[in-house]
């Protein structure tokens, strides 16, 4: 099973393989792995927003919070920007090579955040990559407050 995000317009995106959908929960019918794992009973409708390159079910995703429609996801070892209202998943420079992440999130600083699996944590610079910081567990969440 893949990764589940809520956007802050309520809208539930999905990775299912290497495939990014936004999964409609209210209405409709639908036959994607996406729709049936939110409600067996009652399957939502979903779109496909984007093909990543290489992607398993095994990354995490995080929208930037200065910029709604970029969703960035990590998987492979490689970050992903997909402009949710285009159908392209382009790799983020520097990017390419990273240790496997369990997990990111945006802080407060407007940095992207990724645990490496190993203790690691490293701070992304969505447009130019990775800098490593002091080892810290492996498993990250920011609070928005709100």
């Amino acid at each position: 099973m893949g990764k589940f995000y809520e956007a802050d317009n309520g809208v539930m995106y999905a990775m299912v393989g290497n495939n990014l959908y936004t999964v409609s929960t209210g209405s409709g019918s639908g036959t994607n792995a996406a729709a049936q794992a939110i409600n067996a009973t009652a399957a939502g409708t979903t779109t496909l927003v984007a093909t990543v390159p290489g992607a398993t079910n095994s990354g995490d995703m995080a929208f930037d919070p200065t910029s709604p429609n970029d969703l960035y996801i990590v998987n492979g070892g490689t970050l992903f920007k997909v402009n949710i209202n285009s159908p392209a998943a382009t790799p983020v420079t520097g990017t390419t090579g990273l240790p496997s992440s369990p997990g990111v999130a945006f802080g407060p600083d407007g940095f992207l955040y990724a645990g490496t699996g190993t203790g690691l944590l490293a701070r992304l610079n969505t447009t130019v990559g990775p800098t490593f910081g002091n080892q810290v567990g492996t498993a990250l969440s920011y609070d928005r407050g709100d």
